[in-house]
């Protein structure tokens, strides 16, 4: 018999009683220290002798602190804490459950969004992407919380309210033009740190380093602001890379090369534009960065120069 074990027997107690039902739990008891029912079967302090009768189990609190203290308590006793989902909530397949936390009626939780332990999404919530809810947050009913937000461990979100994301300090960046163009490519929410690069002494250059699928730091991204003094119409220039390189990738597509070392790979903004202008009216543009590649600062043999000059006949 599929059994659990609930730790407060209070109105939320008794909604994740009737979610635990639905899920297909049969035997549903509870602790608690003031409530006296026919199912409570003891008080919490009871949760280490009531381990072996039932291994399963959760704590239902409103409160914040008190559900996220009693999780740990038993997690660390060596409880099977799940995550508890209801039937109608929507839940995308990326988004990762920690134990103890729970997914209300009608909640929408979106892609890539992590919720941490003894969370609790409420009923017509909605999580949108790339969001944190810390261990122990509430998010109210019926709130919203938009695309790359962090609600704080132990935060409640009051029921109706909108949270708006906030920036993130990244290392390296020291200007609001640089910040800028660094979310407006949709980095902003991974991004490690940025830092000058290469020797270019035309456009202002940066490594954008992101983790690896191994949790290392490394460069995926080169930012770079085009300057406006040479090449005056940044419009018509991007326009003709992005026609150049991706006529070239075809070429290579069709004869089996390598397009991530062949062929230059130009990103554009979130908003589909083929460069960002910040707030002093500067382009920014973005490329895909090669990895174990050299860029010569000067001729050093004749065969460089011929190589040189060959790529420039493809133009």
């Amino acid at each position: 018999m599929k059994s659990l074990l609930i730790l407060g027997a209070g109105g939320f107690g008794h909604m994740i009683k009737e979610t635990a039902q639905a899920l297909g739990y049969e035997e549903i008891v509870f602790l608690d220290d003031m409530v006296k029912e026919d199912d409570v079967i003891g008080m919490c302090c009871d949760y280490v002798i009531k381990h072996e009768d039932y291994p399963v189990a959760v704590a239902a609190f409103g409160n914040n602190k008190t559900r996220l203290f009693w999780t740990d308590k038993l997690l660390e006793e060596g409880y099977e804490v799940p995550a508890i989902v209801h039937p109608s909530a929507v839940v995308s397949p990326s988004v990762t459950l920690e134990p103890g936390c729970f997914i209300m009626q009608r909640s929408v939780v979106n892609t890539n969004t992590k919720i941490e332990r003894a969370a609790l999404v409420n009923s017509g919530a909605v999580v949108d992407h790339n969001s944190v809810v810390c261990a122990g947050a509430h998010v109210g009913l019926g709130s919203v919380v938009k695309a790359n937000c962090t609600i704080e461990s132990g935060r409640k979100v009051e029921a109706g309210e909108v949270i708006f994301s906030t920036r993130r300090k990244i290392e390296g960046v020291d200007s609001r033009s640089l910040e800028d163009a660094v979310y407006a490519f949709g980095f902003g929410p991974l991004c490690s740190y940025v830092k000058p690069f290469g020797e270019g002494h035309i456009n202002e250059t940066y490594a954008v380093y992101m983790p690896d699928q191994n949790g290392n730091d490394v460069p995926l991204y080169v930012l770079q602001r085009i300057n406006v003094n040479v090449f005056k119409n940044p419009d018509q220039v991007m326009d003709n890379i992005f026609g150049v390189t991706e006529y070239l990738r075809n070429i290579i597509r069709q004869e089996g090369g390598d397009l991530d070392r062949e062929a230059l790979s130009y990103i554009k903004t979130k908003s589909g534009e083929t460069y960002f202008e910040d707030d002093n009216g500067q382009p920014w543009r973005c490329l895909h960065y090669v990895a174990n590649s050299i860029c010569h600062q000067q001729v050093e043999r004749p065969e460089q120069f011929y190589q040189s000059a060959l790529s420039s006949d493809i133009f």
